[in-house]
């Protein structure tokens, strides 16, 4: 399991919270600017993963691995049971269109954390970074020269347009969902967890440096993509499932200065409100998945359906985490629910 050295970082949840919002936000389907400016917000959420786990160490690996996956796998399983059938209730009555949730292959797919009705495919990205994370760790332990961190990172990104094309060239449609969700996702994202693992320990000097290659990076990035796409500058989602190379550099250029330019927020990170979402990420994204649904009927407007979105995804889980702690507290199933 993990020995915790540090204390909880409230700029990690602080990064939480801009992640969960950047997701909300593109859900409502906003202006195309807006879309695509939060266009690295699982990007975010991977790297905070990695800030969360750079100073913690596994001493257990079995139980780490069995921890990890229940404390992943059984909130969404638990969130499943409920959604849907609550969906086949709406759609009896006639409420919503929603029978292309309800076939077999859907509902499989869902529970196995692939596309299924859904939101759904991220959880299976922190399941693999998850796996990852071990060797991840080990990397970065061995490899002193934060260069050479970079470099490898970079080459990594060279592997990943290798990936893509292979992956533009299978026709098996069996074979290329395959080889998208678990050896692209996988590979891509864990640029970002290693991003995360390595950054939280380097000094203000190497900071610096790591935001300007960052930009150089994404400026080098930028006049590729329009040379060969032209404008408008469009990543996410065409170049998000799976994660090219622009998607990935762009995400990494945002958490790169988002974690140099803490002292920016500092101060604000440690609101209630900020740690309190940072904290709860995971119900409250599990919640707006129903709430979003709903928002599509009651507003036209983006921006009310953001509003609304986000503040009763919050309040039904203020009200389910007041319910587990009343009359579930101290049972197995407690850690699962918070």
């Amino acid at each position: 399991m993990y020995a915790n050295n540090l204390s909880r970082d409230s700029n990690i949840d602080f990064l939480r919270f801009i992640g969960l919002t950047a997701i909300i936000l593109v859900h409502v389907t906003p202006p195309l600017l807006i879309s695509q400016l939060r266009a690295f917000d699982v990007s975010l959420m991977v790297f905070v993963s990695g800030l969360a786990a750079s100073n913690k160490i596994i001493n257990d690996y079995k139980s780490y691995f069995w921890k990890r996956t229940k404390r992943l796998v059984i909130p969404v399983w638990i969130f499943l049971a409920l959604y849907i059938p609550f969906l086949e209730v709406i759609s009896n009555l006639g409420l919503l269109s929603v029978k292309s949730f309800l076939s077999a292959d859907v509902i499989i797919d869902s529970f196995a954390l692939r596309l299924g009705i859904g939101y759904i495919w991220i959880f299976r990205i922190f399941l693999m970074m998850m796996f990852l994370l071990p060797v991840i760790q080990w990397s970065n332990k061995k490899i002193i020269s934060n260069r050479m961190y970079l470099l490898l990172i970079a080459v990594a990104l060279c592997i990943q347009y290798v990936l893509i094309f292979i992956f533009n060239s299978i026709e098996d449609g069996f074979l290329r969902r395959s080889f998208h969700y678990y050896i692209i996702d996988c590979f891509g994202y864990a640029l970002l967890l290693s991003l995360g693992v390595r950054i939280r320990n380097i000094n203000n000097t190497e900071k610096r440096w790591w935001v300007v290659i960052s930009l150089l990076t994404l400026i080098g990035g930028i006049i590729i993509y329009v040379n060969y796409n032209g404008f408008p500058i469009i990543l996410s989602p065409t170049y998000k499932y799976p994660p090219y190379g622009y998607y990935l550099i762009y995400g990494m250029v945002c958490c790169i200065l988002l974690w140099c330019c803490k002292s920016m927020y500092e101060r604000f990170s440690k609101f209630k409100f900020f740690s309190y979402i940072g904290s709860n990420t995971c119900w409250i994204y599990l919640w707006h998945i129903p709430v979003l649904l709903l928002s599509s009927v009651l507003f036209n407007s983006w921006w009310y359906r953001f509003l609304f979105v986000y503040s009763i995804s919050i309040l039904f889980y203020t009200i389910q985490r007041r319910i587990v702690v009343l009359y579930l507290n101290n049972t197995s199933i407690q850690q699962y629910l918070l």
